[in-house]
């Protein structure tokens, strides 16, 4: 007889965590920011929205990625029927990120422009656009979340007859799955992390506002084989007056 895939439970729990955050993060920008929106100035929505799009880029990107690893995980490690719904649950979290990027993404670049510019003819329908891709998106990491609660409950039915006992190489085939989902288990925290730092990283380095040149000292002496920093001159001033005093 064949055994019964069954992935541990802590994957089940993170692929519900993550896909539960990603829809919830995008429903309550649905129901609640992008009403918001179509009530304020519109030199306000701009202003908002391009802040908004600074902080969420890395977090939703890292989300996104998260919920698509940990369902095609739950997919590999499951059987029948668990194994085709944390499937279409990965294909949703799949069909988020791209509605994202190809669809949302690609009009930023208008909405950053206008914050600092004076907003282009049409710009009304690029915003209805963006509005309608973030619908999408919503209703695709609705759809993720749904599937894997659908997994984990057809996983858990009660009411199933017993298993017979099992034979010598189903034990054997049981034990392999075991192995692998171990091995998924100690793979999924190495993903997490190199799929947050693919995520963040660009966008980091986007917002990071660059440090102004330091002023060169000039003509400082080295004093008691004291090598002067090239630092701000109101600091290397303070410090000599406090070396001063000290010597006095």
């Amino acid at each position: 007889m064949k055994a019964t895939r069954k992935p541990p439970a802590s994957l089940h729990a993170f692929a519900t965590l993550v896909t539960g955050l990603l829809a919830g993060a995008f429903g309550y920008g649905a129901a609640n920011v992008v009403p918001t929106f179509g009530v304020v100035p519109l030199e306000v929505r701009l202003t908002f929205h391009t802040a908004m799009m600074r902080v969420n880029e890395p977090v939703m990107q890292t989300a996104m990625a998260l919920a698509i690893l940990s369902t095609i995980a739950l997919a590999l490690t499951s059987g029948g029927t668990p194994r085709r719904l944390a499937a279409g649950a990965a294909s949703s979290a799949l069909a988020t990120l791209l509605i994202t990027v190809f669809g949302n993404i690609p009009l930023h670049a208008h909405i950053r422009r206008w914050a600092t510019t004076t907003p282009t003819a049409g710009y009304e329908d690029i915003l209805r656009r963006w509005e309608t891709f973030h619908t999408l998106r919503t209703l695709t990491a609705l759809t993720a979340f749904a599937l894997v609660i659908l997994a984990t409950r057809t996983r858990r039915r009660p009411g199933a007859a017993p298993p017979p006992a099992p034979s010598r190489s189903a034990t054997a085939s049981s034990d392999h799955l075991t192995e692998r989902n171990t091995q998924v288990r100690r793979l999924i925290p190495l993903l997490a992390l190199g799929a947050t730092a693919l995520f963040t990283a660009p966008a980091l380095a986007e917002t990071t506002t660059p440090t102004a040149a330091l002023h060169d000292p000039g003509d400082w002496e080295p004093y008691d084989e004291i090598y002067w920093e090239p630092w701000d001159h109101e600091l290397q001033w303070y410090l000599w007056d406090e070396w001063d005093h000290f010597d006095d």
